[in-house]
């Protein structure tokens, strides 16, 4: 065998070589080099497009509302993508990433999104928000800032970028890394990106100072800042002696009855968490606590002021920041309550906040639940703080969702488990008290045994996409046994409530059980799931949508969001002037909202 291996090696190097070298065009070795490392990354990016393409043609659950809204089509889509490879002179690590993105940003769809390996990200100590085609700082990380030594303040209006008109910045990164659909969340995420830029987003980190211009009460200010810059430590794979590089796949974690936990968050918000930590770092923090205010969604506190002379508040450590405020004019107490996030999978926050609520409704006339600028979170702790804010049940959306041989095997496996569930000790002995703070008792078994039960009938019938249903049969979010909370109720909500901060909106208004003040919600109106595959463009993981949800009348959510039954945009004067206009808006919707028709208890 050696010797006919030695035959065929000598006869090629003798023969075949030679009369493909005589054919080849004369290049440097250099670019050689180039032509071949840019063939690599070509041939992994058309590899991970069809990667890509098997797992959104099972699990992309929106694909047929897609092209009735926009014309979206999942083979068009691919293909323009392909195209985009084919027809590039050269390709790097860079330009696939973006190919990619942009396939994905096709989508229209804040849960759509890839997560990149990499360490690299860059950071000035400011935020900005616009108001009518202006941007002011909204927020200053004090020490960084200082450190810098530029004398920014907030409320100045920012007018220069890097010598460039802020607007004009603004835009190319919206238009570059989320075009996503809705205009003023798109604006929202790249105001955000404007000071901050993440590797780990495919977002290109900067280095340098950046010169900027300001004004103050019409005073000009002007100055630079150097970007704070953390390293890219993990080198592109196609070098001269590259290896192969494996993804290691999601970081998620294993969770008791994890079928329960329908992730509905964006999945920028992790993003932002992880990136912050190291800025922490930055900052001579050796710990992960992150300052309240520090995040630009999912904040302990939001940007909400305020809303009167506090005659209660919270006093120890808390997830919810709440307090009861005497009404400017009424003179009613009113009680307000911060939502920052529903990112939680345990007890705990619900019963903090059912306390919270046996509180307000035992204190006050009224209750304003602030949650602006969330990324959404867990389904049943949503659902949790839907059954505490009314005394009657609350009808829950619907959805359609991608079903596999995979949940099959799981219904079958929960349909005999749950035979043997046959009273309420049983039921919270198999599942605990509640999921994600959502009761468990009868009722809950009855709805998971009909869920499970649909998902095989949907199978058997040949459904990929199932009908619409009630998620694990649950039709209505049914009062809390603890807590509920009887009285009229004002939800702040914005552009910045993503997935749950959409459903929860929802249901309250199509129940008519509150009234919404702000702006529409993003619309991502779905769960959303995580992928990974071994790939050596350097991608974590990405998401994608796997159900399509309906609200009551078949409405969707999904591109759609929620809207306000009172319209309230941020105005240049509230964003110069610690929202007071924004403030007396809100305190203005209580008097029409609480009173009329409602017997108060005598002061």
């Amino acid at each position: 065998m050696r010797y006919w291996l030695s035959i065929v090696a000598t006869f090629a190097a003798a023969s075949i070589l030679p009369l493909l070298a005589s054919e080849m065009p004369v290049f440097e070795k250099a670019d050689i080099h180039t032509r071949s490392m840019s063939a690599l990354y070509s041939q992994e990016l058309l590899d991970n497009l069809d990667c890509i393409k098997h797992t959104f043609r099972i699990k992309y659950a929106p694909k047929d509302w897609k092209f009735l809204l926009t014309g979206w089509d999942l083979d068009d889509q691919i293909a323009k993508a392909k195209s985009k490879v084919l027809e590039a002179d050269t390709m790097n690590l860079d330009d696939g990433r973006q190919i990619l993105m942009q396939f994905l940003y096709s989508c229209y769809d804040y849960h759509v999104k890839a997560v990149f390996h990499s360490t690299s990200f860059s950071y000035l100590p400011f935020r900005v928000k616009s108001s009518q085609g202006r941007y002011f700082v909204s927020w200053i990380d004090e020490k960084l800032l200082w450190e810098r030594g530029m004398n920014l303040k907030v409320g100045d209006e920012l007018i220069s970028f890097n010598d460039r008109p802020v607007s004009e910045v603004v835009d190319e990164l919206r238009s570059r890394h989320f075009n996503r659909g809705l205009p003023s969340t798109d604006n929202a995420l790249a105001e955000i990106a404007l000071t901050l830029r993440i590797g780990a987003d495919g977002q290109n980190p900067q280095l340098g100072k950046v010169p900027l211009q300001a004004l103050r009460r019409g005073r000009q200010i002007k100055g630079s800042l150097e970007w704070f810059y953390g390293d890219e430590e993990i080198s592109p794979p196609f070098t001269d002696n590259y290896k192969a590089l494996i993804s290691s796949g999601s970081d998620a974690q294993s969770t008791p009855h994890s079928v329960f936990h329908k992730s509905m968050i964006t999945p920028y918000f992790k993003s932002f968490v992880d990136v912050y930590k190291k800025i922490n770092r930055l900052r001579g923090q050796t710990n992960d606590i992150i300052d309240d205010d520090f995040f630009p969604i999912g904040h302990f506190k939001s940007y909400v002021p305020l809303l009167g002379k506090i005659l209660w508040k919270t006093s120890h450590p808390s997830t919810f920041n709440a307090y009861i405020f005497e009404h400017p004019s009424t003179k009613r107490p009113i009680g307000y309550v911060r939502i920052p996030s529903f990112d939680v999978q345990d007890e705990h926050n619900a019963k903090e906040f059912a306390y919270l609520i046996k509180e307000f409704e035992m204190s006050t006339d009224a209750l304003v639940v602030d949650q602006v600028c969330n990324p959404g979170g867990d389904l049943f702790f949503a659902y949790a703080i839907a059954s505490m804010l009314s005394k009657t049940p609350l009808v829950l959306p619907t959805h359609a969702f991608t079903i596999t041989q995979k949940d099959v095997h799981e219904a079958l496996n929960y349909l005999e488990a749950l035979a043997y569930v046959d009273d309420e000790s049983s039921a919270k002995e198999t599942f605990g008290n509640s999921i994600s703070g959502y009761n468990v008792d009868m009722d809950f078994v009855a709805g998971a045994i009909k869920h499970f039960q649909f998902v095989i009938d949907q199978w058997n019938a040949g459904h990929h996409i199932t009908d619409q249903h009630h998620l694990y049969g649950i039709t209505a979010a049914k009062p809390h046994p603890f807590a509920t909370y009887s009285r009229p109720i004002l939800m702040l909500i914005d552009s910045l409530d993503f997935s749950c901060a959409d459903f929860l909106p929802a249901i309250l208004q199509d129940n008519q059980r509150a009234t919404l003040f702000g702006t529409r919600t993003s619309g991502a109106g779905g769960y959303v799931e995580m992928y990974s595959y071994p790939n050596l463009f350097g991608m974590s993981l990405f998401s994608c949508t796997a159900s399509f949800a309906q609200r009551t009348g078949n409405n969707p959510l999904e591109n759609l969001g929620v809207t306000p039954d009172i319209i309230y945009d941020v105005t240049p004067f509230d964003l110069q002037n610690e929202y007071s206009n924004y403030s007396k808006a809100v305190n203005k919707a209580l008097e029409t909202l609480a009173y009329p028709g409602y017997s108060l208890r005598s002061k």
